[in-house]
């Protein structure tokens, strides 16, 4: 049985997860295109093109290749049609879609039910999913898996496969309390979806009541760099309008960061030990304020913050799951 996970590659998710089911036995190997930015490359590069004929090439390679086929996103050798994936049916092989995000959600349900308007802050709106693609899903994927809790919404059939890490890359480090300087640190990868401009707007408030923050923001730095200007932070930001947390989050936490997020209520009650400081884009300066003031607790929140990450997202115990699902397919 081989699995193939591709081609979407985000913050080396695909090759991460095909590590660790690697280390499981299982013949697993991460298909995609090179990003210089990310730490987990895949182990099979394609070719950067997007058009015919390399990408019927690379169809006909690896649909004798592999088995099952994890593909991340709605991207298949076809491109974004997915006219590749009723073929790959007929030749018998099992196919699952893992959806991460503005791939798959429902952005009419989300601005509906969402009262700090993530879609609503989108535009144009970059929501990929169409009719067409969720029809296809609906025939032809034998599994559909959501990285985040906020999607299942969106599919409601989906099984919710949490983000996985490699915690061997990503070591704790507390940062003790320092009335000279208080580090934090924000990932924008997407500041109108995340929240950036409160974020921002909310440190400098505080700055103005004369907290000594110091905010560093990682963009355009390769992956290690934000690892290690993250060991040196005191606190840390995802984002402020989703309603679930991602891989930086995740990431925070396995350092030992206290980690500012939103949390949809409605999801935290079906996981109550998230050490997640739950902020919203209308108290985002309270509750930094709050954190700030009460850093004699810290320290518990960071033990209790890595604990949570090596539980339920270590790659190997991820993978342990998803074996056992390749196995129930057949």
């Amino acid at each position: 049985m081989r699995i193939f996970h591709g081609l979407g590659n985000i913050n080396g998710s695909a090759a991460c997860l095909a590590q660790a089911e690697r280390e499981l036995g299982l013949e697993s190997f991460c298909v995609g295109y090179r990003d210089k930015g990310i730490d987990n490359d895949p182990d099979i590069f394609c070719h950067p093109s997007i058009y015919p004929p390399y990408n019927y090439q690379e169809f006909k390679y690896f649909s004798d290749l592999f088995d099952i086929f994890v593909f991340y996103g709605l991207y298949s050798f076809a491109g974004s049609s997915l006219a590749d994936i009723p073929l790959l049916k007929k030749l018998g092989k099992k196919i699952i879609f893992y959806f991460r995000g503005c791939d798959i959600r429902n952005s009419a349900l989300n601005i509906a039910s969402n009262p700090y308007g993530m879609c609503a802050s989108c535009w144009p709106q970059t929501c990929q999913v169409t009719p067409k693609h969720r029809a296809i899903i609906a025939r032809y994927a034998d599994d559909v898996w959501v990285s985040t809790k906020d999607l299942l919404s969106s599919v409601p059939t989906a099984r919710y496969i949490p983000q996985a890490i490699d915690i061997k890359k990503i070591p704790y480090h507390f940062m003790p309390y320092n009335n000279t300087s208080i580090n934090i640190v924000h990932s924008p990868s997407r500041p109108h979806l995340k929240g950036t401009e409160e974020i921002l707007a909310a440190i400098q408030k505080l700055i103005d009541k004369k907290y000594p923050i110091c905010l560093t923001l990682l963009t355009g730095i390769p992956w290690h760099i934000a690892q290690l200007k993250t060991r040196n932070s005191h606190i840390a930001i995802d984002q402020i309008k989703c309603g679930w947390y991602g891989v930086a989050s995740v990431e925070y936490l396995a350092q030992g960061k206290p980690t500012l997020c939103y949390l949809d209520k409605t999801l935290i009650e079906t996981d109550q030990n998230i050490p997640i400081i739950n902020v919203t884009p209308s108290t985002i300066v309270e509750d930094i304020e709050n954190i700030i003031e009460n850093h004699d607790n810290w320290q518990n929140i960071a033990r209790n913050s890595r604990r949570y990450v090596v539980k339920n997202h270590n790659s190997i115990e991820i993978a342990k799951i998803t074996k056992k699902i390749y196995e129930s397919l057949g």
